[in-house]
């Protein structure tokens, strides 16, 4: 009868130790980590794997650790729905992601019928600027970069014709960053645009879209496609002969994008909101951290994927109720990011109030070289 108390006892003793144990905080994560568009899936996960592990390993959101649960939604909007759906019923306190904007889209419903907050680091469509929702975003709108690459375009370059290349493959971003640029560039001179409309899901024949810029014979190209469409596109266009101006949008801007593109990619032109040569402490200590493990640069999108996380990690620090995260963060408005602060409006739309030095990007020796700030900075049409 002893030594059944005693094993009794033992066993009780071990579910008491483990009921005072702090559960971890799930965390979801919805990417696209296979197919086309893989290369930003990846890189933000890279990005979300890094802050878990550096935040753990800082007692991570008082006391509970960070438990990833990471989906790959194949850049599949009905895919992105289902995925929702699961991870809600696994109890996450929230969803980085979904990346990219169409599958966004698809996700803001079901997130709002389940009152969870979707976190995006590079969704970036002005569909979803300035709606009350539970859509939050680490990148700025389209708008935000279409203004100054127009800017940028009509100073540096004076075109007066322009081919732009859309991917209708995420036509939530691709079609709406057109319809901004289109509006941008109506505040400067008459230009004549020509969208080049393709879908990348589709088999595509990049010789006949360049030959294309033959028949058309643009003054400069922007390219609104995923990393290995620009790659394709410009490798094209060099043995086509074709020594035109190049300008793309940020979804291009990718590890993928160079290593394809080889001396293709020489000289095309990004706009981004950070800067890359940022000598914050914390954001050297990301860039560290980030090469030390994965051998690489960080992208844009590891960036945005490390300091969604870190936005979340200081809200359920303040207030660790998970069911008021989303209010947490719309009365706190304002994160320390990598490089400076990140302030939210009501909306979840996000402003900074770093230097606005050092965003325009070009591609040097096969890699990205900042080259300094926008001329057109403060003149925004």
């Amino acid at each position: 009868m002893g030594k059944r108390f005693q094993c009794l006892w033992f066993i009780t003793l071990l579910l008491l130790a483990a009921a005072c144990q702090k559960q971890p905080v799930k965390i979801g994560f919805i990417g696209c980590i296979t197919g086309k568009g893989s290369d930003l899936g990846l890189s933000a996960k890279n990005g979300i794997l890094l802050a878990r592990d550096y935040l753990n390993a800082r007692k991570g959101i008082n006391g509970r650790e960070i438990e990833l649960i990471i989906r790959d939604n194949a850049m599949d909007p009905d895919k992105t729905v289902e995925e929702v759906k699961s991870l809600s019923s696994q109890g996450v306190a929230a969803i980085i992601g979904p990346l990219t904007s169409t599958a966004a889209m698809a996700a803001v419903q079901e997130a709002e019928k389940r009152k969870i907050l979707l976190m995006s680091p590079s969704a970036t469509t002005d569909a979803l600027t300035g709606v009350d929702d539970w859509f939050f975003r680490i990148q700025p709108p389209n708008s935000y970069e279409t203004r100054n690459i127009a800017a940028y375009i009509m100073e540096e370059i004076k075109p007066k014709k322009i081919a732009a290349f859309i991917d209708l493959s995420n036509s939530s971003y691709t079609l709406n960053w057109y319809e901004s640029f289109k509006k941008d560039m109506s505040f400067f001179r008459e230009v004549t645009l020509i969208p080049m409309k393709f879908d990348s899901r589709d088999e595509v024949s990049y010789f006949s879209m360049v030959r294309g810029l033959e028949i058309e014979n643009p003054d400069c190209v922007v390219l609104i496609v995923n990393g290995l469409d620009a790659a394709l596109i410009c490798q094209q266009m060099e043995k086509m002969k074709m020594d035109l101006p190049v300008i793309s949008c940020i979804w291009a801007k990718t590890k993928e994008f160079i290593y394809h593109a080889g001396t293709s990619g020489e000289g095309v032109i990004f706009f981004q909101h950070y800067d890359e040569d940022n000598s914050e402490p914390s954001y050297l200590t990301f860039k560290e951290l980030y090469r030390e493990r994965y051998h690489s640069n960080p992208d844009y999108a590891a960036h945005s994927a490390f300091e969604a996380l870190m936005v979340i990690h200081q809200a359920l620090s303040l207030d660790p109720d998970e069911k008021r995260l989303r209010e947490t963060i719309v009365r706190q408005k304002v994160f320390q990011g990598l490089q400076g602060t990140i302030s939210f409006s009501p909306q979840g739309d996000p402003l900074y109030d770093a230097s606005p030095e050092k965003k325009l990007v070009i591609v040097k020796n096969g890699t990205f070289v900042t080259i300094g700030a926008l001329k057109s900075e403060r003149k925004q049409p």
